[in-house]
């Protein structure tokens, strides 16, 4: 069983750069909305740049959420909610991981 992310999780590249999470008010845990979207761009905190000494390194600018992210049994408005399961990598060179950070332990929902 995984938990169900509230507002307040976080995901972020590897370098620091913001990935956005878009919360749904039509379910709350704890006064904060369920995630149903992660946005596809990754703000402009990046840290990984391309420099004289790593040309070929590149700033992480999207974001691709992987599979298995989305819980299959709860939706919102036809969107499956997001869970603690949530994987996904950037198109940052070399690295292109994430940090993901979830807050609420409060609703439980089958894979």
């Amino acid at each position: 069983m995984n938990y169900v992310l509230a507002a307040d999780a976080t995901l972020t590249c590897k370098h620091t750069g913001v990935i956005t999470l878009t919360a749904s008010q039509l379910l709350k845990l704890g006064g904060r909305g369920v995630v149903i979207v992660v946005a596809g761009s990754v703000g402009t905190t990046c840290t990984q740049k391309p420099s004289p000494a790593n040309p070929s390194w590149q700033q992480c600018t999207s974001f691709i959420l992987g599979t298995g992210s989305r819980a299959s049994h709860l939706t919102i408005q036809g969107q499956a909610v997001l869970t603690d399961a949530l994987t996904g990598e950037t198109n940052g060179v070399p690295e292109n991981g994430v940090i993901f950070t979830a807050k609420s332990t409060q609703l439980k929902v089958a894979p």
